[in-house]
């Protein structure tokens, strides 16, 4: 069987390639909730927002 070696270093470059799309999107001026969504892969600002109350809801809130 192959190796998966390649499997972590696959990650950090979808990792790596979302976080310079999320800076861009930033800068240009987009709402950081829905830049957020669009980093995590979530469908629209409001899922995303509703997951986070969720989270808080579930978890407590998170301090940053």
């Amino acid at each position: 069987m192959g190796s998966l070696d390649f499997i972590p270093e696959a990650l950090r470059k979808d990792r790596a390639r979302r976080e310079q799309e999320r800076a861009a999107n930033l800068k240009a001026g987009m709402d950081p909730d829905e830049a957020d969504a669009i980093y995590f892969g979530v469908s629209s600002k409001e899922r995303w927002l509703q997951l986070c109350r969720d989270y808080e809801e579930a978890f407590g809130k998170k301090d940053k």
